[in-house]
């Protein structure tokens, strides 16, 4: 299975392209970088901290993102349809694939889409330095993508409706072949 062009749309409309490294985030203290789509700066690529990227480059990071994330989601020991997957694809390239990991873990193990869901929304809050500490603050923007994501991942599936001219084509290729 592979994303839907439309949460790939969505992802880079979120995001947003930026040419150079900004502040996204902290882990256990540390501040976060990231550029392009959305690309966190990993520790080998930290001479991204200092360029500037096209946006042809931008999307290059953004590809390998989704290898990555593509590789985690096929992960699932449970089957998805394209609005689950596709919902799991835009909460990982937010959260990460630790992240999405203890979301699969959880659809493997139970199959429930409300304990799924539950887990999803906890994964709201960023990281601010209030009073010189690290803090974890619920961030209304992750509120809204965690909403987004839920109802994706909630929303049965229908498959598009085949044309009068598409299924006259595969009619034809059958008897083409008989």
């Amino acid at each position: 299975m592979s994303p839907s062009t439309a949460i790939l749309n969505k992802i880079l409309k979120t995001e947003g392209f930026k040419a150079t490294a900004y502040a996204d985030g902290m882990t256990k203290g540390v501040q976060l970088y990231s550029i392009g789509y959305g690309h966190q700066i990993q520790p080998s690529e930290q001479t991204l901290k200092r360029s500037t990227i096209t946006k042809s480059q931008a999307l290059e990071l953004f590809k390998k993102d989704n290898a990555q994330i593509i590789a985690a989601l096929n992960q699932s020991k449970r089957k998805l349809n394209q609005n689950q997957y596709d919902a799991l694809f835009d909460f990982a390239f937010n959260c990460g694939t630790g992240a999405l990991s203890a979301v699969l873990a959880t659809w493997n193990d139970t199959g429930s889409m409300a304990a799924v869901t539950a887990q999803m929304t906890k994964y709201n809050k960023s990281t601010k330095i209030v009073n010189g500490v690290p803090t974890k603050v619920v961030n209304d923007a992750l509120v809204d993508r965690r909403k987004d994501n839920v109802a994706l991942f909630n929303k049965p599936f229908t498959a598009p409706a085949l044309s009068i001219a598409a299924i006259v084509g595969i009619a034809a290729l059958f008897f083409l072949r008989g």
